[in-house]
Order: C-alpha cells, then structure tokens, then sequence
C-alpha cells in the first residue's frame, strides 16, 4: 500500500473515531454517569490498548535493562517520598484523582 493512501486511511479512522468518542461520551452522560468515571475508563482503555500494541508490535520497547531498575526505583522512590521527607509524610505530590475528589464542589 502507498504511503500516502496508508496516511490518509489513518487520517480518516483517526477523524471516525474522535466523532464517534463524542456521542458515546454523550449517550454515558444521559445515563447519568460521571465525568470523572469516562476519563478513568478512557485513559485505561487506551493505556491498555497502547500496552498490547507495543507488546505485539515492538516487544522490545518494553524490556527493561538491569540498569534501568536501577532509574526506576530512584524515580519511584523520589516520587512517592521526595528527598527531605520520611515514610510517615506524605508526598507533595498526588495523584490526580485524589486532587479531584477534593476539590469536588458539592458532593
């Protein structure tokens, strides 16, 4: 297949599928679902989706070196409990979902 029709078959599946995110967004809201609940479901059905594309397409994206367990854990524990902190602080840091049930107004 040319490159160019390849190009344009993406283009127009890309356009489909962004109307076709719209009115299912729509038909969920008149089911009285929330919109916090659709962006969950939509970012971990995409995360998932992007996850086993990687892993069917290019597995090798998806290994880690020894060397990169090392950066890992570096950032993860610099993450949860930043240098400065100890275990019984909380982080500066959270998660965005706690941030918006907080700041929920109302409920």
């Amino acid at each position: 297949m040319p490159v160019q029709v390849k190009g344009y078959l993406l283009i127009a599946m890309a356009t489909t599928l962004w109307g076709l995110a719209g009115a299912v967004a729509k038909y969920f809201f008149n089911q009285a679902l929330s919109p916090f609940i659709l962006v969950q479901i939509r970012l971990t059905v995409s995360a998932v989706l992007l996850v086993v594309f990687l892993y069917l397409r290019y597995p090798g994206l998806l290994r880690l070196d020894k060397a990169d367990y090392k950066k890992w854990n570096t950032f993860t524990r610099n993450w949860a409990f930043p240098p400065g902190r100890t275990r019984g602080q909380p982080s500066r840091i959270l998660p965005s979902s706690t941030i918006l049930k907080w700041t929920r107004s109302g409920r």
